[in-house]
Formats: structure tokens, sequence, C-alpha cells
């Protein structure tokens, strides 16, 4: 029987406002392993998410909805070593955020 494909998961973010903590924004998430699994040297999962961002929140003023979209792609390399890359976009409240990333991941154990 297949492993399982898909993760969807909801998080939360806290925010530090003049001494008093208030939430800053709700993400519900889905994320997709479209290729790869758990033995492959190549693995790769979208992730879209819907943060709902509440107003106020960081000084900011107002709240409202952002939607965001991630391409992770990770590559065994060796035993020893993994390479991890991310591309992703954010849109809608606030500026149009493009951000990318790279790491070299060294696992502490097998």
């Amino acid at each position: 029987m297949g492993e399982p494909r898909g993760q969807a998961s909801v998080g939360a973010t806290l925010v530090d406002t003049s001494g008093s903590m208030t939430f800053g924004a709700l993400a519900f998430n889905y994320r997709r392993q479209t290729i790869g699994s758990v033995d492959d040297r190549l693995l790769v999962a979208p992730r879209l998410s819907a943060l709902v961002v509440f107003g106020g929140s960081g000084g900011q003023g107002g709240g409202g909805v952002a939607f965001q979209a991630n391409l992770p792609v990770t590559t065994v390399l060796s035993d020893a070593f993994v390479a991890r890359w991310n591309l992703g976009l954010t849109a809608g409240v606030g500026p149009t955020i493009l951000n990318a990333g790279a790491s070299a991941v060294w696992p502490a154990r097998p």
C-alpha cells in the first residue's frame, strides 16, 4: 500500500507589541510530496498556505488574508550531506515578497 503524500497543518504566530503578546497570523497549510519518498535522493514537496493576518499585528494596522506558495527541494548528496533549496512567494496583505534560501545539512544521526 502507498505511503501518505499529503499533509495539512495549522500554525500561529505571536507578536510582542509594546509588552503584550497578541496573535499575528494564523497559517493554514497544505503540502504534497510530489517527487520522491523516504529512500529517494530527490524530494519535492510544494506547499500552499492561506495566512489570516490579524488587525494591528506588529503595529501595521488592519488585518487581511495573504497567500503563500513555496517550492522546497531536497537532494541527498551522500550519507553525510543533504542539500535543501526553497523558493517562495507571499502576496496579499502588505507587499508581495519573493524569498529564496539554500542550506547544506549534516545529519547528527543517520
